[in-house]
């Protein structure tokens, strides 16, 4: 179970004592600590993701697990590394394995990041406005996603004058 130790405007720190299983040198406890996440929607992301860290077992009706702390953890400082000011929050989607898939679909632009665990991330946009599609399988080099982050970024920029 995932509990919220801290949070403040310079870090978020999560705790997770997983149930106890045999041995108490078998329980760990993990902090999830994020310096600084300071981009304009990391209150939401940070709450989203405490949310889908304590999701109930079974919570798709089925046997869907909570989304795992370590893809919380990367998925946590990969937003905070990709972040674009003017760019949209995205959606937090649950795995029903325990995976994370986020979302962007805002300006013509539809961004998805299925992340599988760590530095294993499978993304896609799709240009809506331009048509085409881009795919990447992802590992510690996230430029590219970066790239169409702040595309979306600029595309909300310029909607705003011409609404006008």
């Amino acid at each position: 179970m995932a509990t919220k130790a801290m949070t403040n405007s310079s870090a978020s720190v999560y705790s997770i004592q997983p149930q106890r299983r045999g041995r108490e040198s078998d329980w760990a406890v993990h902090r999830l600590i994020v310096q600084n996440p300071d981009y304009a929607w990391s209150e939401t992301v940070m709450g989203k993701l405490d949310e889908l860290m304590q999701l109930p077992k079974g919570w798709d009706g089925y046997s869907g697990k909570s989304v795992d702390f370590s893809i919380a953890y990367f998925a946590a400082n990969l937003l905070q590394a990709i972040y674009v000011p003017g760019a949209p929050c995205p959606s937090l989607v649950p795995g029903s394995d325990g995976t994370l898939q986020i979302e962007w679909h805002s300006c013509g632009l539809d961004i998805e990041l299925d992340i599988l665990g760590v530095n294993k991330v499978d993304c896609v946009m799709t240009d809506l406005d331009k048509g085409g599609e881009e795919e990447a399988k992802l590992t510690v080099d996230f430029k590219i996603v970066r790239i169409w982050i702040d595309e979306m970024a600029k595309r909300a920029a310029d909607a705003v004058p011409a609404a006008a």
